[in-house]
């Protein structure tokens, strides 16, 4: 019950989240990240998290860095591939936003 208390007051702020990251806010990202990598609010999900991290790790954030390296370990290459190609999906998008 208190599991379900903490994701439902956690899902307004990741979904502000998620609209802050379409203007590229690297805090945002990392944020993002950590919550994927620690299952706050969202199911745990290292892939997730990876893609965050790692875009807030190209966009200059160290702890960020960090983080994307630690969750590197933790993916399959499977897994991998396809995070690497969903955040360059999204780092166009943000890039593509930026510009207009």
């Amino acid at each position: 019950m208190l599991e379900h208390m903490i994701a439902t007051m956690i899902r307004p702020f990741l979904i502000t989240a998620i609209c802050l990251l379409c203007a590229g806010p690297v805090l945002a990202q990392h944020n993002l990240g950590l919550l994927y990598g620690r299952g706050q609010g969202v199911k745990q999900d290292y892939a997730e998290a990876y893609i965050w991290e790692s875009l807030a790790a190209t966009f200059g954030n160290q702890d960020a860095i960090k983080n994307r390296d630690v969750l590197l370990a933790k993916l399959s290459e499977e897994e991998l591939k396809a995070a690497q190609r969903r955040e360059s999906f999204l780092y166009l998008k943000i890039e593509h936003q930026k510009s207009e």
